[in-house]
């Protein structure tokens, strides 16, 4: 073990308990961890509160439920439907189809019925609630005795009836057609018989209003059936006695059949006739346009010679004739027999090519002669039907109006007889859309109060106001400002906190009395009791992001170690964004870059500062890629000769986040100090970083909180007054923590 010397403003440091040497794992950055110590302290401070506030809420659980009467509910429940179940196919008398908005109005009327007062006296009617006071008296109404017999009754009934409506509970969940009837009293069993009493009084109350609209239906409809019967059967005989005595034949559907208009013979011949008119006009007008066209032009131009294969064979000859013809004149005159046979084949070829294109176009006039004589003759037919037809029209028309009559008659009879039938099956049935779903049964137990519910809520309510009292001021806050949360939050030892200041480090460190130099020294104090061999040899310091003091730390150890004889090499390692030349006032040059790729030797660039025994060598030139620098062998190789030659190698190194350089040198080095800037550092990032850090193996020694103010923090002064011989002072946590 080795203490952890916190910072003082006089120079004594308060001690308090650290880890062994070797670096621990980090609770939380591999898996989340409860800190159950933490939990127990606040538990244990706090358990007298937690207690009483249980055993308050208990208690009066406890009261509530003992004084409380008992009451039992029963619930029925019944589906409402906007349309009955559909014994006939269709009836008026039964509702329609409905919209949302209809169904919505629907079940919200029957819900009115249900809370209406004259449901409720048919409930007490049928259960005869309002003869004496047993209702009453199970429900725990009294009524006091004033006036005469009749006023008493009619104020009991009316009691009643309010006393029914004020424990009836009614429920239809929304997108559903199940409404639940409950009724709560001191007897279970009176509970039971109201909720179905309710239940029975509705349904019986929509089945009187439907049976007395179909008694009215029916007899209706009786009368007009027989009238309707009457007529139908005298149209009948009026029309086929009329289409014997007129000679006309009906090839329509047969009288009285479903179907289209009634036709006679010689109308359906016309239609037909009609129709191969039509087809015959249309045929000779395709032939007429074709010979038309083939009469002006050449044969040669027309399509159907193009398109014909003999023509397309002969025309391939007559290419290869020609071709030979031309190869004899070159050769030979035009006398010559050979010229004289090719001229003759070439000749024979073009008269056949003529005599088959003038074949075909006579085919085409032929096609339009057939056509035309075709159409001559349905015309001729045509005008005789015709006449027919307009001599039989005249005969038609009485027969027409007395055939819509009878198709008038049926169907008025048809529709009449299917709604006599269907209103007689009606009444039989009486369809209901009122049906029960479950009847009420008395309940086995109470439904209020319920003692171990009012127990366990009262449990529950207790512990969250416990809760709520014992964690008010616990701040759920990732930021890690304290060194409380250094051990709690990051799981790793603290070497010591730097106070923040207003003034410049540099400055302020040439003070050995300030408040700054203490506090390096308290740290370089927790760095040599970190291994059993002492500080470590080569020194890593770094942070999860810029900006937290990487620099001047690094500077103030090496300063600090420097000042008790060791011999330091101060390296600024952050290859990337160096600072350390700069805030030395020192002008860079070649430096450790160099001596990393070769081009450059230690002794050469090392600047022996005016602190005695420190020296510091500087970033050097900024290579394209510092990973690849720290990623070779030779890395390791150039810091252990920095230690060969130093006791103590401190470097500054880069940021941890975000880039691979830290990591690679936290493998080199014999421990990391990681620095946490209180103002702007989280436990998030802080994990991140370790988590890297210990990915490549780099021992982290611990944590170092720098721009710490404790008066924001909460600890007051934290330590900061100079007392000689004094106690040392021990942070608040610590001495909650060691009364218990």
């Amino acid at each position: 073990m080795f203490r952890n010397l916190t910072l003082a403003a006089d120079g004594q440091a308060s001690d308090t308990a650290v880890a062994p040497s070797a670096t621990p794992e980090p609770r939380g950055i591999g898996k989340r961890e409860i800190d159950v110590e933490r939990i127990k302290q606040v538990l244990r401070r706090n358990r007298w509160l937690i207690l009483g506030c249980v055993l308050i809420f208990l208690l009066g659980a406890i009261l509530i439920t003992a004084i409380m009467t008992p009451i039992f509910r029963a619930t029925a429940s019944l589906q409402l439907e906007q349309q009955s179940t559909r014994v006939l196919k269709s009836d008026e008398l039964q509702p329609g189809e409905a919209s949302i908005a209809d169904s919505e109005r629907f079940l919200q009327t029957q819900l009115d019925i249900l809370d209406s007062r004259s449901l409720a006296i048919r409930v007490g009617d049928r259960l005869q609630l309002f003869r004496g006071t047993a209702f009453l008296d199970a429900m725990g109404v009294k009524i006091a005795a004033k006036g005469t017999p009749a006023e008493q009754a009619r104020k009991q009934r009316e009691i009643a009836i309010k006393t029914l409506h004020s424990n009836l509970d009614l429920s239809l969940p929304h997108f559903s057609r199940v409404v639940s009837i409950s009724f709560r009293s001191r007897d279970r069993a009176l509970s039971a018989r109201v909720a179905n009493a309710y239940a029975e009084a509705l349904i019986t109350d929509n089945l009187e209003r439907r049976f007395r609209a179909s008694s009215y239906a029916r007899d209706f409809l009786e009368g007009q059936l027989g009238q309707a019967k009457t007529k139908l059967e005298a149209s009948e005989r009026a029309v086929i006695l009329y289409a014997r005595l007129a000679g006309l034949i009906d090839t329509g559907p047969a009288l009285g059949a479903p179907g289209e208009r009634a036709r006679s013979l010689i109308t359906s011949s016309l239609v037909t006739m009609n129709d191969t008119l039509t087809a015959a006009t249309a045929e000779r007008l395709r032939s007429q346009q074709r010979w038309e066209r083939s009469r002006t032009v050449s044969p040669m131009q027309l399509p159907e010679v193009l398109g014909n294969q003999a023509i397309q064979e002969l025309m391939r000859s007559r290419a290869e004739l020609a071709s030979d013809y031309q190869k004899e004149l070159e050769t030979r005159l035009p006398d010559h027999p050979t010229v004289r046979q090719a001229k003759a084949q070439l000749d024979e070829t073009d008269g056949q090519i003529a005599r088959l294109a003038a074949s075909i176009r006579d085919s085409i006039r032929e096609t339009y002669e057939v056509a035309a004589r075709q159409e001559q003759a349905v015309q001729r037919d045509l005008q005789g039907l015709r006449s027919n037809t307009l001599a039989e029209q005249d005969r038609s028309v009485q027969y027409g109006i007395l055939r819509r009559e009878v198709d008038t008659n049926r169907e008025m009879y048809d529709a009449l007889l299917q709604r006599y039938k269907e209103v007689g099956a009606a009444a039989n049935v009486t369809a209901n859309n009122i049906t029960i779903v479950d009847t009420a049964e008395p309940a086995l137990t109470p439904a209020w109060p319920k003692p171990f519910l009012n127990l366990a809520l009262s449990l529950l309510l207790g512990i969250v106001a416990a809760t709520a009292l014992v964690f008010l001021r616990e701040a759920l806050d990732d930021a890690v400002r304290t060194p409380d949360d250094v051990e709690g939050k990051l799981g790793l030892p603290l070497l010591g906190t730097v106070p923040r200041i207003a003034a410049a480090p540099i400055e302020v460190l040439g003070n050995q009395r300030s408040n700054l130099s203490e506090a390096y020294s308290s740290l370089r104090t927790a760095l040599e009791f970190a291994g059993d061999g002492g500080a470590p040899r080569r020194l890593l310091i770094t942070s999860s992001q810029s900006g937290e003091g990487k620099s001047t730390t690094s500077y103030a150890i090496a300063r600090s170690f420097a000042s008790v004889g060791k011999r330091v090499l101060l390296v600024d390692g952050d290859l990337r964004q160096p600072s350390l030349a700069r805030l030395l006032g020192i002008e860079p040059g070649p430096g450790f870059s160099n001596i990393l790729n070769g081009t450059a030797k230690l002794a050469d660039h090392v600047v022996e500062l005016d602190v005695p025994n420190l020296g510091f060598l500087s970033a050097g030139s900024l290579p394209p890629n510092p990973a690849d620098l720290y990623g070779r062998a030779q890395a390791r190789a150039v810091i252990e000769h920095f230690s060969d030659r130093y006791d103590l190698v401190v470097i500054d190194g880069p940021p941890v986040l975000g880039l691979a350089d830290a990591p690679l040198l936290a493998g080199a080095v014999d421990g990391v100090v990681f620095l946490v800037d209180t103002s702007q550092s989280h436990r998030g990032r802080a994990r991140a970083a370790l988590g890297r850090l210990q990915s490549t193996r780099g021992k982290v020694l611990g944590i170092v909180l720098t721009m710490f103010n404790p008066r924001a923090a909460g600890y007051g002064n934290y330590g900061y007054s100079y007392e000689y011989g004094a106690r040392p002072r021990r942070w608040l946590p610590q001495l909650v923590s060691d009364r218990f």
